[in-house]
């Protein structure tokens, strides 16, 4: 009885930590790999469907360290993993971000150099690398949430795996593609104030989690093996 309640308990955690549909993966700045190496971010990317409409829910919080006394995100942009281009029924932002490409998203339509092209997007003045201005953007310790209602014929195909797994194309070599990039600017004391970072690896990863609850399986079944030996 003992064993098989650490067997009951070690499938409940391991459905638990599975990704299921519908559920928010948390993105982080790759601050490494950015252009200047001083803003941050952190927040969610959630991708749901339902009654024919799909929808894409983007938080970010600005997380810019000190030294830096001011830092604006001001524009973000990712891939489209669709079969067919996508365009967007509804949007709302809670700052003046603009959808770049109006209501309709062409594969590589925006330019995010030296991060390549990538295909969907909103920012201050609907322009990634500039218009706008800063202070207008997402503030240190802020947070913002950009919504997007669309309508595909393969919803229920993509999941947020999917737009992890699409990069942006002709990056520059030391820079490579990413799924996600965001805007700073207005920052004190850089080049040009601004600052483009992409988004590490979503935590946690699903495969991490995939080998935990198996792991919790095999070592249950080694201890229900041991029992019945004894």
């Amino acid at each position: 009885m003992k064993y098989f309640f650490v067997v009951l308990v070690s499938f409940v955690l391991f459905i638990t930590v599975l990704p299921q549909a519908g559920e928010a993966i948390v993105i982080v700045g790759d601050v490494g790999s950015s252009t200047e190496h001083v803003g941050n971010f952190e927040g969610e990317f959630k991708y749901s469907y339902g009654n024919s409409i799909a929808t894409i829910t983007v938080k970010l919080k600005n997380t810019t360290p000190l030294p830096a006394t001011q830092s604006y995100i001001t524009g973000f942009v990712f891939n489209n993993p669709f079969t067919e281009s996508i365009g967007v029924l509804n949007y709302s932002a809670s700052h003046p971000f603009l959808l770049m490409g109006g209501t309709s998203f062409n594969n590589n339509g925006i330019s995010a150099s030296p991060f390549g092209y990538f295909d969907i997007g909103a920012a201050l003045g609907g322009n990634f690398l500039g218009g706008g201005f800063p202070t207008t953007g997402i503030a240190i310790g802020d947070t913002g949430e950009f919504i997007f209602e669309f309508t595909v014929p393969d919803q229920e195909s993509v999941t947020e795996q999917s737009f992890l797994e699409e990069l942006s194309s002709g990056a520059s070599p030391d820079y490579g593609g990413q799924f996600f990039l965001a805007r700073f600017k207005g920052i004190e004391g850089v080049d040009a104030g601004s600052d483009e970072v992409p988004a590490n690896n979503p935590v946690p990863e699903p495969a991490s989690l995939f080998l935990l609850g198996a792991g919790l399986l095999g070592m249950a079944g080694v201890g229900i093996a041991r029992k019945k030996r004894s």
